[in-house]
């Protein structure tokens, strides 16, 4: 992540990714090769995902169903964190995982015990299916004050 990070940010195919990315039309009248920066896009993002498949396989089982149980949490952080923003999808990644663990494990349950109703409450969702509910139920409450992201894109029209 920070070999990805420290590419798109200080190299100048990075730069070049990032000015494709904002305005494709306006870069190819700077002068940039739109068509190989796609390319080499298309070849990074390739590599990552099959990084991240040969990790996924290393869990479980392989078939045609194997990131079927990913794909609502993926979308989520890249929501959550930010559409093109890495360093939001990483901190939504991390904070989306320990929301779904805290409140999957029960140990919110626990912490909440001398508090009845809040304690009863949190164990109905203390199972990992109804913690994906719980934490989706988060996002939604969460997009409604931020629908951008925790890190959206700057631009002409940012919100104040």
């Amino acid at each position: 992540m920070v070999g990805i990070y420290l590419f798109l940010q200080q190299s100048a195919w990075g730069l070049r990714i990032r000015a494709v990315t904002q305005n494709r039309s306006m870069s190819a009248c700077l002068g940039i090769p739109t068509e190989t920066v796609d390319a080499l896009t298309f070849a990074i993002g390739s590599g990552l995902a099959g990084v991240a498949g040969c990790a996924v396989s290393l869990l479980g089982s392989v078939g045609p169903n194997t990131g079927q149980n990913y794909i609502v949490d993926t979308f989520m952080v890249v929501v959550v964190g930010g559409v093109g923003k890495l360093v939001g999808s990483i901190v939504a990644a991390m904070a989306i995982g320990t929301v779904s663990y805290i409140i999957g494990s029960g140990a919110l349950a626990t912490l909440l015990a001398p508090i009845q109703p809040l304690a009863d409450f949190f164990t109905f969702f203390a199972t990992t299916s109804m913690a994906k509910v719980m934490v989706f139920a988060l996002i939604v409450a969460f997009l409604q004050v931020k629908p951008a992201g925790l890190f959206p894109q700057k631009g002409r029209t940012v919100d104040a």
